[in-house]
């Protein structure tokens, strides 16, 4: 069955139909939302940007105060459970303000990209009480502000992210042959150079080897995270020195200027085989489970072409015959299905219906829990593996 335009657009690309929208007509309607979503400030952090960091660092070094008061013999009890809880209500209020900015902005393609590249750059709440403060903040800083230009750009934002590094324990990874390592026999973490390569940039199955993995995490130690300021710090002593082989390419940081992680992901994010994976995966999220050689080639086309930039990208998605044709090749997952229906009740959680509603008590259930829900976003997303259900749509 044949859509219309302004409704394939809006289920496709957008958070779907709702009363009042301004129907979009085209391909470059979508992309002028990059533009006007960007410069509309999130509704998360709900303190904003310094506001949130500020909050992060009290908390932080309050539970630090009550932890060295418990080795000295003299617990605060009180202090642990009501860091605790201020951490669980400001992750709550944040959930909330990410659901209702999926809802209300009139800019759907934006939003759905917002949530396409938090998910692909997954982090979670569930992984520390900083991480509950940190993880909002991730989006609003590393995701957003950088989702329409260079990949590289983006590629470096989420990955040299406190979030990030906190989230997959580069904080605590140590080069075996750096002096702390040395003198302390701590080790190699290798999450981070495994995920670099299996799910940000080449993909599963692209030709990498455990080599491969082993000598990026070895390239990214030494990045690490300020336990009080919740930045991330550079600790020499912590860095493997060179040279190390990812890919062909030697890093031997040659100046002693600790940038060869730096030039790692550059590397990686001028390989072909990222511009392929990234561009399936867009491919898959709007357009088709099985997402179309053609559409994909023409992506990739405009990726060597612009050196990576992702406003070029999407245009050549949208702008291809397949983009607004074959509806019902995607199955959407339930974060996108259900909030189109939400979206006329603006959230009001006695106006929503009861599959929403029931969602978004489990989603901020984290006021009332010691573990918090994850990041919407990516609550009941399907995992990287693709297992899940969903529902079929345009």
């Amino acid at each position: 069955m044949a859509l219309a335009i302004p409704t394939l657009a809006a289920i496709r690309y957008g958070y779907g139909l709702r009363p009042g929208q301004k129907p979009v007509a085209d391909a470059d309607a979508l992309l002028a939302q990059l533009k006007a979503g960007a410069a509309q400030k999130p509704r998360f952090p709900r303190e904003g940007i310094v506001g949130r960091k500020e909050a992060a660092t009290r908390i932080v070094s309050l539970r630090a105060a009550e932890a060295k008061a418990a080795k000295e013999g003299k617990p605060n009890d009180a202090i642990r459970q009501q860091t605790q809880k201020e951490a669980q209500q400001i992750y709550r209020q944040d959930a909330m303000a990410r659901l209702s900015q999926a809802v209300q902005s009139p800019y759907g393609f934006y939003e759905r990209l917002a949530s396409f590249w938090t998910d692909h750059f997954s982090v979670s709440a569930q992984k520390s009480l900083p991480m509950r403060m940190l993880v909002p903040l991730y989006e609003a800083q590393a995701i957003r502000p950088n989702m329409t230009g260079p990949f590289r750009q983006l590629l470096q934002a989420a990955i040299l992210n406190s979030a990030m590094l906190i989230y997959l324990d580069q904080d605590q990874s140590v080069g075996p042959d750096s002096p702390a390592g040395r003198r302390n026999g701590r080790g190699l973490n290798e999450n981070l150079g495994r995920e670099l390569l299996e799910l940000h940039t080449l993909g599963a199955g692209s030709g990498y080897t455990q080599s491969d993995v082993r000598n990026a995490a070895l390239v990214l130690t030494g990045l690490s995270v300020d336990n009080r300021s919740l930045e991330v710090a550079f600790r020499p002593r912590f860095a493997q020195e060179g040279p190390l082989e990812v890919l062909g390419h030697s890093y031997d940081d040659d100046e002693g200027s600790g940038q060869d992680h730096l030039l790692m992901l550059d590397d990686l994010a001028a390989n072909p085989l990222t511009a392929t994976h990234i561009c399936r995966k867009l491919v898959s999220h709007f357009i088709a489970d099985d997402p179309p050689q053609d559409v994909v080639d023409a992506m990739t086309g405009a990726w060597q072409k612009s050196n990576g930039n992702l406003t070029e990208v999407y245009r050549a998605m949208l702008t291809h015959p397949r983009a607004w044709s074959d509806p019902g090749q995607k199955v959407k997952q339930p974060f996108d299905l259900l909030f189109p229906a939400c979206a006329p009740s603006i959230c009001r959680m006695r106006a929503l219906p009861p599959c929403c509603r029931t969602w978004m008590t489990r989603t901020t259930r984290s006021a009332r829990s010691a573990r918090p829900c994850r990041w919407p976003v990516s609550a009941f997303r399907r995992r990287r593996r693709g297992e899940g259900q969903g529902a079929q749509m345009p």
